[in-house]
């Protein structure tokens, strides 16, 4: 019979060619696709220790069967509703108004139901382009394209927002 959850040993190599070996603990989510989490250094973690986490994983994914799924991120909308609830209090209102105004921009460009972790490096780059270029435009009650002091304010401010999601402390 297959666990559910197994460990096993992996080796990589740096650029310099020193290899490190670490615990690894794999597992199958809902879709069928194996993940993987990395426990600790072979050298610096025991075999006992590594089952000792590995049965403690199982543990965990056996009364809450929905930790399987380790990629299910949320959406922009969810996501951007928990962040202004929990920034209201750090931030001046001011502030706060254009942390909204970001936050609508990156909804009608994203779409609210695209989820935080299906978007990469090159779609924040088309964010800024298309931001830049006064598609958002239409976002505004002003309907004026944003200047470039503008344009690099939001994105600063989206950027804090992903750092938020990331779980990196907001400067």
């Amino acid at each position: 019979m297959r666990r559910s959850v197994d460990l096993s040993k992996q080796a990589t190599a740096n650029k310099r060619g020193k290899r490190y070996v670490y615990w690894v603990i794999r597992w199958y989510d809902a879709a069928g696709r194996r993940r993987n989490q990395h426990v600790g250094r072979g050298d610096q973690l025991s075999r006992r220790q590594a089952e000792s986490l590995r049965r403690q994983k199982e543990a965990e994914l056996r009364s809450n069967p929905a930790r399987r799924n380790i990629s299910r991120a949320p959406t922009v909308a969810s996501f951007l509703e928990f962040y202004f609830a929990a920034r209201a209090t750090e931030l001046a209102p001011g502030s706060l108004v254009l942390h909204r105004q970001t936050g609508r921009y990156l909804q009608v460009f994203f779409g609210p139901n695209r989820r935080l972790d299906e978007i990469m490096r090159h779609d924040a780059r088309a964010f800024k382009t298309a931001l830049a270029a006064g598609d958002l435009v239409h976002v505004n009650k002003r309907n004026v394209t944003p200047g470039p002091v503008t344009v690099d304010l939001h994105i600063r401010n989206a950027r804090t927002i992903f750092n938020a999601c990331r779980g990196k402390r907001p400067a």
